[in-house]
């Protein structure tokens, strides 16, 4: 999943890169355009983790696991602040209401969580609202 979540964040920042340099005009040949659909499927992933879990990792994996999650949340937001509302594909626009449904992932929803890990579940859950 650690892994997963990483090739997420390598692609978005492969996207912001590109961005970078051609500009938001040529978002038509960008290599991802349909932007956050593995995050999409990786937060599912997390929230299974979170809400039904059939073993329970251990403190310190489940904080890498929603820091990179985080951090990923963050990159598409910083992405998104660059494109364009008319970029926006109905795909990309599906994707983000997904993403958004991360809200639920907060230290007050998922149940006895440490500490650490319901700080970094309160950070997704404000990333999730800043990507709706």
């Amino acid at each position: 999943m650690r892994t997963n979540l990483h090739l997420v964040l390598t692609e978005l920042q492969n996207v912001a890169r590109f961005y970078e340099e051609h500009g938001e005009g040529a978002s038509g040949s960008c290599p991802d355009r349909e932007h956050g659909g593995r995050l999409r499927r990786e937060l599912r992933t997390v929230h299974d983790l979170l809400f039904r879990p059939q073993e329970s990792p251990e403190e310190e994996v489940l904080e890498a696991i929603l820091a990179s999650l985080a951090a990923a949340l963050r990159e598409l937001a910083d992405l998104l602040a660059r494109l364009p509302d008319p970029e926006r594909s109905q795909v990309l626009r599906s994707n983000l209401r997904a993403c958004a449904s991360s809200r639920r992932i907060c230290g007050e929803c998922v149940p006895a969580p440490t500490r650490p890990a319901q700080v970094w579940m309160d950070k997704i859950r404000d990333l999730a609202g800043s990507v709706a």
